[in-house]
This record gives structure tokens, C-alpha cells and sequence, in this order.
């Protein structure tokens, strides 16, 4: 006997909905009762009705237990310097020279929060700013914001969180660019910057310079990099790679992991992995067990979950070799776990 929808989707969570404009559709489905422990994932597209459209809604067996960018109630976006690192990455994959780094500029200083990244027109311009002030120091607040770190401060700012006033959506910001800077002093940098092809904003954002000699439209390139880690994190729940922020890449970014997706290749930068709430799961996390398993640890029940049991089993190995024993596996545990191959004679 073919089961009914009611059947099928009983017990499950709701995950996520393409149109929440489509409340018809969205309320039937929240009613849906949960109950099912596994965790699957299952996704389906619904004829909501006439005022509907067709809406795709996707559902899991359990919530998610890994912490997402639209749950994130963190007020820094470094926060989410996990999945920046991999969105950076796969920026600098699909276009290598496309961001060039500022932190080893003399004279230079970043705030702890921002990206070393820049277009290369940027940097060009920064040096010659900072040449027309010899010996001068410019520091810079924010520059380059990744459309991750600006839908965690869209969210804040919808959320009224973190007294955060206006956010504009991912795309939307001159910063998602790279091509952007917000500096202290501004008026001391006024002439330096404004001969050296940098623009002031607007006297409403007087610390805010954009560069605009050698500065290309990145926008299409960032949000077809999200795309594709998406799809390689999510091989059955893949997205167009048209580097649009529709409404179906908009609700994926919403819901991507701040630490980063657990189950990429090994190129990927990877997280740090730690005993946190909600818990960390994934690929990585099973290697790990699997290396703690084959040094002699034990690690209980090899479920890709980073739990209690193996954060007592990081701090024993931690201590059995000599390092500090707080359950995070840094450079160093996870070297320690994993040497590199011998260098070939």
C-alpha cells in the first residue's frame, strides 16, 4: 500500500522551507508531530495551493545537533571563522589571485576580527595611501566580509540582537566586495586615501573608504564558492553553481555550520575539533575516533559525534603524550595523531 504524505513525514522535524511566504504549506507541516531519533535527511516539493507555489521543504529525523549560522547568537563574526576559512578556500580555488593578503603590509594593523583578505586593487592602493604618510600607522576595523559573516550579522540585526542597528543582506554590503575598508583616523587619512584610489562613503559612515582602481564585481564568484561546498558537503541536497543568492542558496547559507562542514576533502581547512553545545558531528569527527581508537584509546561507540565520552578520551591521550590535557584538538593533537609521512630518501 503506497503511504500517504501524513505517513511518510510523521515523527520528523521540520529542517527548513524554500518559500516561507507559502504559510499555508509551512503551518500544515509544523504540526507534523516529532519523534524519530536517527538522523536522515528527506527533502520534497509540495503544491502549497493558489497562493502557494511550489515550495520545497526539507525535513530530518532528529535537529540538528551541530550549531548553524541562522542559530548562532554570537555577536562576532568570528564566530564563524570555521566556515569562512573553507568559503575563503574555495574562493581562492575557483579564482587564485582574485584575494590577495594585507597582514604583512608595514605600518599596517588589523583589528582582531579582520580578514587579511583583499582584492588585489586593494592592496595596491593601501600601499601607496600609506607611503603618501611615511612612518604613519593606519589601522583598519573591517574590510573584507564574507557573505557568511554578513548573514550572521543580518541575522542579528533581523533578530534585534547585538545592538546591531542595519545589516544589509549577503550581497548587499560594499565589504562582501572586498574592495572595502573602515579605518580609524579617517579624517587624518583623508588626502593619503583619496589620491591613492581609495572614496569616502558618504559623511552618514565617515571611517568607511572603498577602493575603486582594479576592483571587480566578486559577488557571482563568492556565492558560486558557497554553492559548491555546499554541494560537496550535501551531495544529495545540491544547489545550483550560478553564483545567484536566491531564495533556495539564501536558506542553505542559513543553515550551514559555523565551525564548517565536517565531511569535505582533505585539502579543506578544517575545524578545531572540541567537546561544545550542540555537540560537533561529522566525518572529521569519526577520523578522530578511529586515530584515538588506534592509539590505544578508548572512545566508546565510533558514532561521528563529538560527545562526552570522547573528550574524555582526548584529554587521556593529551596527557599519555605529553600535551596539555583540555579536550581541543589544536595543531598539535592533531599532528601528534596524525603524523605527516616521512620525507621520501
Amino acid at each position: 500500500m503506497r503511504k500517504s504524505k501524513t505517513d511518510i513525514y510523521k515523527g520528523l522535524y521540520l529542517y527548513d522551507t524554500a518559500m516561507l511566504s507559502a504559510d499555508c504549506m509551512y503551518r500544515k507541516v509544523s504540526r507534523i508531530q516529532n519523534g524519530i531519533t536517527n538522523l536522515s535527511w528527506v527533502s520534497e516539493d509540495f503544491k502549497g495551493g493558489a497562493n502557494c507555489g511550489i515550495i520545497r521543504v526539507v525535513f530530518v529525523k532528529q535537529p540538528p545537533i551541530i550549531m548553524l549560522l541562522v542559530r548562532c547568537s554570537e555577536c562576532e563574526t568570528s564566530s564563524v571563522k570555521g566556515l569562512d576559512a573553507q568559503l575563503l578556500y574555495q574562493i581562492n580555488l575557483a579564482k587564485p589571485g582574485l584575494l590577495v593578503r594585507i597582514d604583512d603590509i608595514p605600518d599596517l594593523m588589523l583589528g582582531s576580527s579582520v580578514h587579511p583578505w583583499v582584492q588585489a586593487g586593494v592592496r595596491k592602493c593601501l600601499i601607496n595611501a600609506l607611503k603618501a604618510r611615511s612612518g604613519v600607522k593606519m589601522t583598519i576595523n573591517s574590510a573584507y566580509r564574507t557573505i557568511v559573516g554578513q548573514q550572521l550579522l543580518r541575522s542579528h540585526y533581523e533578530n534585534k540582537r547585538c545592538n546591531i542597528v542595519a545589516a544589509a543582506p549577503p550581497g548587499k554590503s560594499n565589504h562582501n566586495n572586498a574592495s572595502s575598508i573602515d579605518i580609524e583616523d579617517a579624517n587624518g587619512w583623508k588626502t593619503a586615501l583619496s589620491s591613492n584610489g581609495f572614496k569616502k562613503l558618504g559623511d552618514f559612515d565617515p571611517m568607511h573608504y572603498d577602493c575603486t582602481i582594479g576592483i571587480v564585481d566578486m559577488m557571482p564568484v563568492s556565492v558560486a564558492a558557497f554553492q559548491q561546498l555546499w554541494n560537496l558537503a550535501n551531495p544529495n541536497d545540491k544547489l545550483a553553481t550560478d553564483g545567484d543568492m536566491g531564495m533556495l542558496t539564501t536558506n542553505r547559507l542559513k543553515n550551514a555550520p559555523i565551525e564548517g562542514f565536517g565531511n569535505l576533502p582533505e585539502l579543506y581547512p578544517g575545524r578545531v575539533l572540541k567537546f561544545t553545545e550542540p555537540l560537533q558531528a561529522g566525518n572529521d569527527v569519526g577520523k578522530l575516533q578511529l586515530s584515538l581508537q588506534a592509539a590505544g584509546i578508548n572512545v566508546g561507540k565510533v558514532d561521528k559525534i563529538f560527545g562526552e565520552q570522547l573528550d574524555k578520551a582526548v584529554k587521556e591521550y593529551q596527557s599519555k603524550v605529553g600535551l596539555k590535557a583540555d579536550g581541543i584538538v589544536n595543531k598539535a593533537t592533531a599532528t601528534s595523531l596524525n603524523p605527516p609521512p616521512p620525507p621520501i630518501a
